[in-house]
């Protein structure tokens, strides 16, 4: 009985570490060659940016396209972010 719980713990035990080994992040198949560093660094800038006007939304909130062509280059230029790959974000610090 004592040598079947341990054999049961520590199956247990190795499937869960096997569960950490992989990357912590769901990664979508247009952006699988990020790196867990870069999307860690990511998570870090959302939270002290992003989060520091309204609630932290979530990267499933909306799809890529959205986020990339709507949300990023409307909030940018909040942030003092102009350009970024090529793309120009708009000011609207003109506009009244």
């Amino acid at each position: 009985m004592h040598r079947r719980l341990s054999i049961v713990l520590l199956t247990g035990g190795l499937m869960m570490a096997a569960c950490r080994i992989g990357s912590p992040y769901h990664k979508n198949a247009a952006h699988s060659d990020v790196s867990d560093a870069r999307i860690a660094k990511g998570e870090r800038l959302a939270v002290r940016y992003c989060g520091s006007c309204h609630q932290q939304p979530t990267p499933d909130l909306l799809d890529e396209k959205s986020w990339e062509h709507g949300v990023l280059p409307q909030m940018g230029p909040r942030l003092g972010v102009f350009w970024y790959l090529n793309q120009h974000y708009p000011s609207n610090a003109g506009d009244p």
